[in-house]
């Protein structure tokens, strides 16, 4: 018979493992659009925090124009 607290904290494990990588690549996404800019620059360009999925804007570096 499986030890099941064993088991319990394989799965635990699983999804905290799980989770941190999601939660990596949605800051990453997130992040994405102000790459290697200034704060101040931030700011001007996405007036202050970016709460949602956005174009990178054409000074950027990444932009893909």
């Amino acid at each position: 018979m499986p030890d099941t607290d064993s088991s319990d904290k394989r799965q635990l494990l699983f999804e905290k493992i799980w989770g941190s990588l999601a939660a990596l690549a949605v800051g990453d996404a997130l992040g994405y659009p102000a790459h290697e800019m200034p704060r101040e620059l931030i700011i001007r360009e996405f007036g202050g925090w970016i709460t949602e999925f956005k174009d990178a804007p054409e000074i950027n570096i990444l932009h893909p124009s």
